[in-house]
């Protein structure tokens, strides 16, 4: 039983990876022929994603989706270091599911000089807590805890603007 089980977590995580290289493919083409990068809707939408498809105990989505997150600051401050500007509030977007329902994934993400700005926010750092919370494991929950503290430690440090507001 613990081989099926083992395969059938080896086989998931390898389509997971898979699906990953593909969105990422996709992104790579985006930028080299469109001259394009994605928005944080789009990435706060595939952080989402993630958090529906994880299985317990895996850890491969919520590493990736933490690197999204990373990305995502990595990128935001590039821009506020070249525009020398302070943050702005973020707008928000809402898409509906296969289901009707909608959800907000708050875009955080415009364009400035014609450059899309990625800004993760609440919606990000939320999505990500969700991927760590379908892992299952300590340490995960210890990651998920760490991320909500630098949540709460940007809405305080930033005016405690609605875009980081804890939810």
């Amino acid at each position: 039983k613990s081989w099926s089980s083992s395969s059938s977590r080896h086989h998931h995580q390898r389509q997971q990876q898979q699906q990953h290289d593909k969105v990422m493919q996709l992104i790579s083409r985006m930028e080299h022929y469109a001259g394009e990068k994605p928005n944080a809707a789009f990435f706060n939408a595939w952080i989402h994603w993630m958090s529906k498809t994880t299985i317990k105990d895996d850890d491969s989505s919520a590493v990736v989706a933490e690197r999204i997150l990373r990305y995502m600051q990595t990128e935001y401050e590039k821009h506020l270091t070249k525009q020398h500007q302070q943050p702005e509030r973020a707008t928000s977007c809402d898409f509906e599911t296969r289901s009707g329902s909608s959800v907000n994934f708050a875009t955080a993400g415009r364009r400035v000089n014609n450059v899309c700005v990625l800004r993760p926010c609440k919606v990000t750092y939320t999505a990500v807590i969700a991927v760590l919370a379908r892992v299952g494991t300590l340490d995960a929950a210890q990651r998920a805890q760490n991320l909500l503290n630098e949540l709460e430690s940007m809405w305080r440090t930033n005016n405690k603007d609605p875009a980081y507001m804890p939810n």
